[in-house]
């Protein structure tokens, strides 16, 4: 799909939503000097551990990045060999640190450990690697005779990896759903984004881990809002779930009570917040303040006594009680963002208190009537 119109790149940034995918050519990570491991990416690995950024790389520039790294890496081997022959006459200082610098070097291990250090990256939670398609073929080809971006004029022949990386990335962005961020200072992939809306040209990394920030506080103050549109359907949701749960009363003299019935349960506050968004799913929590009445039954401890062959209590009478109560419950629910957007409630993983048990003290009783006893005759 072609563009329509461009801005710079600040305007069009505010086009990548949350969570931001992004692109980061191999030139940008060459002029980076590979610092892959290194401090250099930590703003950006933090983004990808918090799920703010996906980064999205075709697997024809994974290769290529390799490739790339462990030229440099021989490179730099030649580079220390002339230098370890033109300054001999270090060997002569005593200073260590001096010394260290004309030592031989295992570049055999070097290389082994910058491309770990790569294949890293590549694994780490946040990064996709995804496959080229030989069906993409007739468009790269297409793109090579008619000239158009990443070829350009010259047809250059060494623009294929790109060519093969750009249909691959407008494929995922078009399966997605998204946009994504391209972090390049190739000109030809700047033409590229100018020819396709699923692509954003982006001018360095630094932009696009702040836009990531912005974007997820855009993103989240729109899904509070959009929820408070839900709020009696969503809450209602979330008594019903609280009713399903398990109830056990401690009563004041030591025994554990069963709640036979509860009723009237009613929601009185929520405060929620959203905690995680994910593949168009946001993860909402709070701690809910649930007020309600029940009927329990517990052992009236007047009615008992001690068998003397077991040495046990034995109950003969049981109180039944009629409770008014609060209790404060953890509550965790996953929904549909876009549902949300189409002024529908679709959600999934509705929990309450982990789902277990619900238990509560005598404490947490505001009122209680004990009058109803029954007695076991037999």
């Amino acid at each position: 799909m072609k563009k329509t119109q461009n801005g710079d790149d600040a305007d069009q940034l505010s086009e990548l939503s949350y969570p931001v995918h992004v692109f980061i050519d191999t030139s940008t990570l060459e002029k980076m000097k590979f610092p892959f491991g290194l401090p250099h990416l930590q703003s950006l690995m933090d983004r990808l551990d918090a799920g703010d950024i996906r980064v999205v790389i075709p697997d024809v520039i994974a290769c290529e990045i390799r490739e790339h790294v462990s030229k440099d890496v021989t490179k730099a081997k030649r580079a220390h060999a002339t230098f370890r022959k033109d300054a001999a006459i270090l060997r002569m200082s005593n200073d260590p640190d001096i010394a260290v610098l004309i030592t031989k070097v295992d570049w055999e291990a070097v290389r082994k450990a910058t491309l770990t250090a790569v294949d890293g990256f590549f694994k780490a939670p946040g990064v996709e690697v995804i496959p080229i398609h030989g069906d993409d073929a007739e468009g790269v080809f297409a793109d090579y005779f008619a000239r158009r971006a990443p070829f350009g004029e010259g047809k250059k022949k060494s623009e294929f990896p790109d060519s093969f990386a750009m249909k691959g990335l407008l494929r995922y962005a078009q399966a997605k759903g998204c946009r994504i961020g391209v972090v390049s200072e190739d000109g030809d992939w700047q033409a590229a984004c100018k020819n396709h809306d699923e692509l954003i040209h982006c001018s360095s990394l630094e932009q696009v881990v702040d836009h990531s920030q912005t974007a997820e506080a855009e993103l989240h103050s729109e899904i509070r809002k959009l929820l408070d549109h839900h709020s009696a359907k969503l809450e209602l949701a979330v008594v019903n779930s609280f009713l399903d749960r398990g109830f056990f009363w401690n009563s004041d003299e030591g025994y554990d009570a069963d709640v036979v019935e509860i009723y009237d349960a009613e929601l009185e506050s929520w405060p929620r917040s959203v905690i995680a968004t994910e593949e168009g799913w946001a993860d909402i929590a709070g701690y809910a303040d649930i007020h309600f009445r029940a009927t329990a039954s517990y052992p009236d401890p007047d009615s008992c006594f001690r068998d003397p062959d077991t040495k046990e209590l034995v109950f003969f009478g049981h109180v039944h009680a009629t409770l008014v109560s609060r209790v404060t419950v953890q509550v965790r629910v996953r929904v549909n963002v876009e549902s949300l957007r189409r002024n529908e409630l679709k959600f999934k993983e509705l929990i309450v208190e982990d789902d277990g048990d619900i238990w509560f003290s005598e404490d947490e009783i505001e009122e209680i009537d004990t009058d109803n006893e029954d007695y076991d005759t037999n």
